[in-house]
């Protein structure tokens, strides 16, 4: 059976890591997931908003 061999730490649903906590979406035409994801690269790479998306996470976290 195919579910017997999936690994128990396999996580079928990945998070965004742009909307903290929530699973992605794929909201980006073209994505299967956050690894491929232009909006995720983009934050990733911009100094600015990369420095947005940790304080927006801390404030999430903080709630």
């Amino acid at each position: 059976m195919i579910k017997d061999r999936v690994p128990k730490h396999h996580n079928p649903n990945p998070k965004c890591p742009i909307r903290f906590g929530e699973p992605c979406t794929a909201c980006q035409p073209g994505t299967s997931g956050p690894n491929d994801c232009q909006l995720v690269q983009l934050v990733r790479e911009d100094p600015d908003l990369k420095e947005l998306m940790v304080e927006m996470i801390k404030a999430k976290k903080g709630s």
